[in-house]
């Protein structure tokens, strides 16, 4: 793997953060019933490592929801969440 290819797929994310973490926020609301933040900001975090941050609570969240019934991994489980498009999100159009 290429490190231009490395570069792309975090920038790609970067500019995808938002969607990242509404994905999260979506996922995590729909398994927790006591309606917890998933994620509240970090002083000094880059949206990046914010949306990674929520992705994992809500990772954590559906792991809590059906224990050992859901024999996936956290990183199996974000996978998910993002409907595997964790390097590459959707782009937001502008209007």
């Amino acid at each position: 793997m290429s490190a231009g290819t490395v570069r792309g797929w975090l920038r790609a994310a970067r500019a995808g953060s938002e969607w990242l973490h509404q994905r999260a926020v979506m996922a995590h609301a729909r398994v927790n019933l006591a309606c917890e933040d998933p994620a509240l900001p970090v002083a000094g975090l880059t949206p990046l490592a914010y949306a990674v941050d929520a992705l994992g609570a809500a990772a954590a969240a559906v792991r809590r929801f059906f224990g050992s019934a859901l024999p996936l991994s956290g990183w199996q489980l974000i996978v998910v969440i993002t409907g595997g498009r964790l390097l590459r999100p959707p782009r937001v159009r502008p209007g």
